[in-house]
């Protein structure tokens, strides 16, 4: 995850030399960034805060997530680690009044072919897939310095705390719903700032910024993750930094 977060830095540096970077991380995990790990905070500010130890790495890190418009001042961009920038992002700031954000999987509910996990996590919790049938994918969020902003993350917080309640970590669950109960909020982006490249495909040409998913080594074949066609995709890759 170290490599990741390093491999979405540097490539933001890249193309946005003069911009501010700030990695929000929780404090156990802020204690591994010394020697070589801590050359990250050369090139971005580290903001540390203090979580409870009972949740893991995985809980905690939504849980910052779903409270950093408190942690952070002003107008932002949030970007997941698993994240690389392939353009400039000034544009990125024109149109939205409180929070933008990509469609999950770049279509609609209805037309998506990975819908069940998403189905069941809402019905499970009694909530709603998307509103309008539209169901935002989290990895890029666009979050301006407003008061409806903050009440969204306000709520979008205690119903992930609700979720993890019955056993449900991912974040996309509450803020999904957390959009549907402020009668839609979230408002779309294009999909060029939130490439997602199992179904972004109609994106890359102009992609501003690709999303790969992530390593997930709880699946020790990984056999999916490893087949998507995208570099960063390898295994391997992060194995050699």
């Amino acid at each position: 995850y170290y490599e990741q977060c390093l491999v979405s830095v540097m490539s933001l540096r890249k193309y946005n030399d003069n911009c501010e970077i700030i990695i929000i991380t929780d404090d156990i995990t802020a204690k591994q960034l010394r020697g070589f790990r801590g050359k990250i905070k050369h090139y971005a500010e580290v903001k540390e805060v203090v979580c409870e130890k009972k949740y893991n790495q995985k809980i905690r890190s939504r849980i910052l997530k779903s409270s950093m418009r408190k942690i952070v001042d002003g107008d932002f961009l949030f970007l997941d680690l698993d994240t690389v920038i392939v353009g400039s992002l000034q544009e990125i700031e024109h149109g939205v009044d409180n929070i933008g954000m990509v469609l999950d999987k770049h279509e609609k509910v209805t037309k998506r072919y990975m819908y069940k996990n998403m189905y069941m996590n809402a019905e499970r919790m009694g909530y709603r897939t998307a509103y309008e049938d539209k169901h935002f994918n989290s990895g890029v969020i666009l979050v301006r310095d407003t008061q409806v902003s903050h009440n969204f993350f306000d709520l979008w917080n205690r119903l992930y705390f609700e979720c993890l309640e019955k056993g449900i970590d991912i974040d996309q669950t509450s803020l999904n719903e957390a959009n549907c109960r402020m009668s839609g909020v979230i408002e779309e982006m294009n999909g060029i700032w939130n490439v997602q490249v199992n179904s972004g495909l109609k994106y890359i040409s102009e992609a501003k910024i690709f999303h790969y998913l992530g390593y997930q080594p709880l699946n020790k074949q990984n056999k999916y993750f490893n087949s998507l066609p995208f570099l960063l995709c390898d295994e391997k890759l992060f194995h050699q930094m």
